[in-house]
């Protein structure tokens, strides 16, 4: 049951992607990070980029967030995982090291990103 919950969910992330793309010029800017501080969060443009990677329109994808291509490569593979009930062994202390090197770049791409001036 957890396998097709995981299935539905990640269908459902990719289906929003795909049908959102038309309206995000149209939707109103929702991140809190950015209306306390007045600059964008770590993963402002994430969601024009996920939109804009199911759209296989990578060089705009980069151009809005480097994170959104790999965030779709993940749930594409986590989806056929789910799909075709593919068992991973998995070893939480090498979860935990990828999980905490994930989030260190994430948080240096987005220094960089302010650093430059081109956070949305």
């Amino acid at each position: 049951m957890k396998r097709w919950g995981i299935f539905l969910g990640l269908s459902a992330f990719l289906a929003v992607g795909w049908f959102c793309r038309p309206y995000l010029a149209t939707i109103p800017d929702l991140c809190m990070f950015k209306h306390l501080c007045g600059i964008g969060c770590p993963g402002c443009g994430l969601t024009r980029s996920v939109a804009a990677t199911v759209h296989f329109d990578f060089r705009q994808a980069i151009q809005f967030h480097i994170f959104g291509p790999l965030f779709v490569f993940g749930a594409i593979v986590a989806w056929g995982g789910a799909l075709f009930d593919v068992r991973v062994p998995w070893n939480d202390r090498w979860t935990t090291v990828g999980l905490g090197i994930s989030i260190a770049l994430l948080l240096l791409y987005y220094g960089l990103r302010v650093w430059m001036g081109i956070v949305p």
